[in-house]
């Protein structure tokens, strides 16, 4: 198997995918809520639920969208969340713009006068390269007049973008909840310099049940077609030709759900058992979809090796 697909294959299993984080806003309560009363800074929240949670809607550049969480407060306020493990581009930056601005638009178009559009809080959390004048931990984007310094009061959608930073944390330092989480995200583990917060724990005793579910699988099909996806651009593009990008998508899909499989399946063997899956690449599509659908079931190497064969 390619070692670099397994290297890049690997953020699957952290705190930071951003497959898991949308899984832990959907599962975990306590985190939506915290979060929640983070960005509009109000403790007085009691309740938060999703409301929208979408994956897959579609291609945006070169990549297979995980979009983004919707929660909506007791209190009527939207909140936007995405966990972004890419560099941001301009593109980007516009389509953060365009998430806020639309649930704004979806207020609208329910009939609400503009006096009452409710605030809609926006948070991207990033960890790829400093974005260009920005660099440090937290910024806050709101319209205004950059040049008085002063905010327009009638934007009602507020983003904070908190860019996780490895130099940002003096690593004998006791962190602050919010600190910790980010701690987590960025490093992969708690800080051990910090009495282990309930919020902490929560998102790992979340990821447990994560691991050990169906979608983890989902969460390996989804990187692997990306990095197909990826690979496929990239060598269209070497090669000179005008219809890459569309090609690569088109192709990169057919070929991903065909070759990714045997890959994919061949990385949940070892990471699951430790052993060599390698003879999956004898094996017919039927036999794959079979052994799909037998992995998440609690038996063993042996076994399922002799099912998949036999099948």
């Amino acid at each position: 198997m390619n070692k670099k697909s397994s290297t890049e294959l690997g953020i699957v299993e952290t705190y930071k995918y951003d497959y898991f984080f949308h899984y832990s806003l959907i599962y975990y309560d306590e985190l939506r809520l915290f979060l929640c009363r983070y960005l509009s800074h109000d403790q007085s929240i009691t309740s938060t639920f999703v409301i929208n949670s979408e994956t897959f809607k579609g291609f945006y550049e070169n990549k297979k969208l995980i979009m983004d969480v919707v929660v909506q407060d007791d209190k009527g306020r939207y909140y936007d969340f995405e966990m972004h493990n890419y560099d941001i581009k301009l593109e980007d930056q516009i389509r953060f713009l365009r998430y806020g601005e639309r649930l704004v638009d979806n207020q609208e178009k329910r009939g609400v006068e503009y006096i009452h559009l409710k605030p809609v809080y926006q948070m991207i959390i990033y960890t790829g390269q400093p974005i260009d004048n920005y660099h440090g931990y937290i910024h806050y984007i709101q319209k205004g007049d950059i040049k008085n310094h002063l905010f327009y009061r009638g934007d009602v959608v507020k983003t904070v973008l908190l860019q996780l930073l490895k130099e940002e944390y003096d690593m004998e330092q006791r962190l602050e909840p919010m600190e910790q989480l980010s701690y987590l995200w960025m490093y992969n583990q708690p800080h051990k310099f910090s009495e282990m917060c309930d919020l902490v724990k929560g998102v790992m005793k979340i990821h447990d049940k994560f691991m050990n579910s169906d979608e983890l699988l989902k969460a390996y099909e989804i990187e692997s077609e990306r990095l197909l996806i990826r690979s496929k651009i990239s060598r269209n593009k070497e090669e000179g030709r005008e219809e890459g990008i569309k090609e690569g998508r088109e192709e990169g899909l057919k070929e991903g759900r065909k070759e990714g499989q045997i890959e994919l399946a061949i990385l949940l063997i070892e990471t699951k058992y430790h052993k060599s899956g390698e003879w999956l690449k004898q094996c017919t599509p039927q036999q794959m979809t079979h052994f799909h659908e037998l992995f998440v079931r609690d038996m063993s190497y042996d076994d399922l090796k002799k099912n998949v064969l036999s099948y």
